[in-house]
């Protein structure tokens, strides 16, 4: 497995723009052009750039062969190759994680809000967990929980039809167990990591997560249109 993140606010030229927009797919630039905010443009770019990148450097490809299309709850995949992959971003931060297994990856910003407006699309029982902790933990307990979550839908690629409140979390230390009601074949693996008040959680049918994440600049890549 494979993660990259970089931050949107480092500074790009127009001229590397428009470079990296000529190397992604059409979809996804005219998506770009009708943003109104360049911090929405640049998520949306890096976010597949990175993408482009990894698959090039550790699976032997040409760009040209990266074809990206989405699932029957949208959920994107590259036709032809056996990769998977799932992108996210939040704050300065986009992330991109690709794999030979079936992934799903979320990444939030860790800021203060009220959880009580919110605990209410989680399990009781992570509920309970959260409000067992000291105040000064709670909200990154939170998000920790928010995160595995949302990677937990991702992997399963089923969208918003599944309840939040259908499976929950429970933590041994540094293990983190799913429990969820639907009887499933294979229960997946999670990772965690924290990066300037960021958390990223990663849900993968196989466990081989990396042990860092590679923060990428993204003026130094360059890729053959």
């Amino acid at each position: 497995m494979y993660i990259y993140i970089a931050n949107i606010e480092n500074t790009i030229s127009y001229e590397h723009f428009k470079y990296l927009l000529s190397i992604v797919s059409h979809k996804t630039k005219e998506r770009i052009i009708q943003f109104r905010f360049l911090e929405d443009a640049k998520r949306t770019l890096f976010g597949e750039v990175m993408l482009r990148a990894i698959v090039i450097k550790h699976y032997g490809t040409s760009n040209d062969q990266i074809e990206i299309a989405t699932g029957p709850y949208g959920k994107p995949y590259i036709k032809n190759l056996p990769i998977q992959f799932n992108i996210s971003h939040s704050g300065k931060w986009v992330m991109c994680a690709v794999s030979n297994n079936t992934v799903g990856a979320d990444i939030e910003q860790i800021k203060k809000i009220d959880i009580s407006q919110i605990i209410h699309y989680f399990n009781q029982k992570e509920y309970e967990y959260i409000l067992s902790q000291v105040p000064e933990l709670r909200l990154e307990t939170f998000y920790k929980i928010w995160t595995l979550k949302e990677s937990y839908i991702k992997w399963l690629g089923a969208g918003l039809s599944i309840s939040l409140k259908s499976f929950y979390f429970s933590f041994d230390n540094l293990k983190i167990t799913i429990n969820d009601d639907a009887a499933r074949s294979k229960k997946p693996y999670f990772m965690q990591y924290l990066i300037d008040g960021h958390i990223i959680s990663i849900c993968c049918s196989v466990d081989n997560f990396p042990f860092n994440i590679t923060e990428v600049n993204i003026n130094e890549i360059q890729i053959s249109r």
